[in-house]
């Protein structure tokens, strides 16, 4: 077995980091706890990069959250909890990268699963980053199917400037992945094409559905498929 990170480091990098997340009143304590149990996995199996790539996921998806918090709250979209993540939140989008990075010390690094980890977190902050931005950047919101107007937080609707902060932050979470040693600044847009697609068919769902799934399942199903279409292009553009 051949872990990425140094154990000690891999357990304290990722506390420092939950308790500025619980400071910054980013999350809640059970969303520390289980953020910091899921960092310390994807630090030991993926290293600073894997970690780099979660650290871009919290980071944005949280900052994207409180901003315009009260106009969302007096309108009744906003983040429970004062935009505060808990432990649900933490597992629904971090699983699938969890899965890869630990399966790397057993596997290596092949291609694939690099990108199935990064292509999971940059799915999770392109779906976070279109709800928030979308609901808080004043402009039209439609739903994909049908194609027509709707209002800001119904499930499934998107926006053009959701949308556009959803692919960048897709690609932001690729390039610190790359930029601290996992992954190729190069296939950047692989993992924000995946993101995208993923985004996509996940709105056109949900502006199907008639109740039943929560969106913590929504957004597990959503990390799977950006994790498998970004492994899957990534084996082929390789």
């Amino acid at each position: 077995m051949n872990l990425a990170a140094p154990c000690l480091e891999a357990v304290l990098v990722p506390a420092a980091f939950a308790g500025i997340a619980v400071a910054a009143r980013a999350v809640s304590l059970s969303g520390a706890a289980a953020g910091f149990a899921l960092a310390v996995a994807v630090y030991t199996g993926a290293g600073r990069g894997g970690f780099a790539a979660l650290a871009t996921f919290v980071v944005l998806g949280s900052a994207a959250t409180r901003v315009g918090y009260q106009p969302k709250a007096h309108r009744g979209i906003a983040q429970a909890d004062r935009g505060r993540r808990s432990a649900v939140h933490a597992l629904a989008n971090c699983s699938v990268a969890v899965c890869a990075a630990t399966a790397m010390p057993f596997v290596g690094r092949p291609e694939w699963l690099v990108y199935a980890l990064i292509g999971s977190l940059s799915t999770a902050l392109c779906d976070t980053l279109g709800t928030e931005v979308g609901q808080t950047v004043a402009g039209r919101t439609w739903t994909l199917l049908p194609f027509r107007p709707a209002a800001p937080g119904t499930p499934g609707a998107v926006s053009f400037w959701g949308t556009v902060a959803g692919v960048a932050g897709a690609a932001l979470v690729a390039l610190a992945a790359a930029a601290s040693g996992v992954g190729r600044v190069s296939l950047v847009w692989v993992p924000a094409a995946a993101a995208t697609v993923a985004s996509v068919a996940e709105s056109v769902v949900k502006s199907r559905a008639r109740g039943g799934l929560s969106g913590h399942w929504f957004n597990l199903a959503n990390t799977v498929v950006g994790a498998a279409l970004s492994a899957a292009i990534a084996a082929f553009a390789g």
